[in-house]
């Protein structure tokens, strides 16, 4: 988790993974834009396909952020208000939370 938070500066992400994320975060901060440069450097890791499906899984797993923005949804409450809930997905995409025992 810290690795992703500070993907630049991580030894241990690839350079696919690193692109990957700066296209998450341009995908959150101005969707309508990606620079040359990061479209040249997705190009150079991914193929067209697999930038489409990356960008239909940012789609995907952003697509409740109205409901947490508004609060509307109490599903969206956080699992531990008081620390970082560590989780993954399975090979099916589905949500895994980790124990705290």
């Amino acid at each position: 988790m810290d690795d992703v938070r500070a993907y630049e500066a991580s030894d241990s992400l690839s350079g696919a993974q690193k692109v990957a994320l700066r296209l998450h975060d341009a995908f959150l901060v101005h969707p309508g834009h990606v620079s040359p440069a990061l479209r040249a450097e997705a190009l150079a890791h991914f193929t067209a396909p697999q930038l489409v499906e990356l960008a239909l899984k940012f789609y995907f797993w952003s697509s409740n952020r109205p409901t947490v923005a508004l609060g509307t949804l109490a599903a969206d409450a956080p699992h531990d208000p008081n620390r970082l809930t560590s989780f993954h997905y399975d090979d099916e995409g589905r949500y895994i939370v980790h124990s705290s025992t």
